[in-house]
């Protein structure tokens, strides 16, 4: 089994309309994997801490995939997870 990590940052505006961007985000645990890695969801950029999701954000603020409703997100979640070779 190998293990996945994906980010997710979105703005939920209601129940049926939301804007989300996710990405695989295995090469930020191999950077820093020093940091909290478990599964956890944030609704502001101020709770995340020493949570590797803040490596994340800065990453993709970096390669100017940074969109400004980001800005008003109201969800930032990572997820851990595992695959085996026959799900590639």
């Amino acid at each position: 089994m190998n293990e996945i990590y994906i980010a997710i940052i979105s703005k939920i505006t209601s129940d049926t309309e939301r804007v989300t961007f996710s990405e695989v985000t295995n090469y930020i645990v191999e950077q820093h994997g020093e940091l909290n890695i478990e599964e956890a969801s944030f609704n502001s950029f101020s709770d995340i801490g020493n949570h590797i999701l803040g490596k994340w954000l800065d990453s993709i603020k970096n390669k100017g995939w940074w969109m400004p409703w980001m800005n008003e997100a109201t969800e930032i979640t990572w997820y851990t997870g595992t695959y085996g070779d026959e799900e590639i």
